[in-house]
């Protein structure tokens, strides 16, 4: 298992491709150059949301530590802006993706480990919200068949010839 949390030095979001969505970061506003006059008014630094996974179940979930009693000052602040849930789950998760991002995220400094180890999962990884990669079984089974309707259209071309041209072409192999 493991959780990491949003948490850049600028206090950024991460898009998380796996959920296709904006997760908020640490925001510590004392730390953010333009934005000290806010931290006056909001000295509890922000945290931002923690995404787990848990390989072996292949769950996931995104929590937001607000909710936590350690940040209850910081709650009780921003209680006049819209909450999102405390915990959210996912079953049934693609793992190797959901690992794949959480070791981006980490690897861009956009987010750090809180507990655990990102896990090393092979298999095929999602890296688009456009497009979706299909296995290499329906890879190969999609290069044969074109080589199928390839000779298909081969073969009915030649049936196509008259019997004279047929006839030299057999002689010919």
């Amino acid at each position: 298992m493991v959780e990491i949390e949003v948490s850049s030095s600028l206090g950024q979001s991460l898009f998380f491709l796996p959920l296709n969505r904006v997760l908020r970061g640490r925001l510590m506003l004392d730390a953010i150059k333009h934005a000290r006059d806010l931290s006056d008014k909001y000295p509890h630094p922000i945290p931002g949301l923690v995404i787990g996974l848990d390989p072996a179940s292949a769950k996931a979930w995104v929590r937001d530590p607000l909710y936590d009693t350690e940040h209850s000052a910081a709650r009780a602040q921003l209680a006049s802006f819209a909450m999102g849930p405390a915990r959210e789950e996912f079953n049934s998760v693609d793992v190797a993706t959901w690992a794949y991002w959480l070791r981006n995220a980490v690897a861009s400094g956009s987010a750090r480990v809180v507990c655990g180890e990102i896990p090393e999962v092979n298999g095929l990884v999602r890296k688009s919200i456009f497009t979706q990669q299909k296995p290499e079984k329906d890879q190969q089974i999609d290069r044969l068949m074109a080589t199928v309707d390839k000779l298909t259209g081969t073969i009915a071309d030649l049936l196509k010839l008259p019997e004279s041209k047929r006839k030299q072409l057999a002689d010919a192999l």
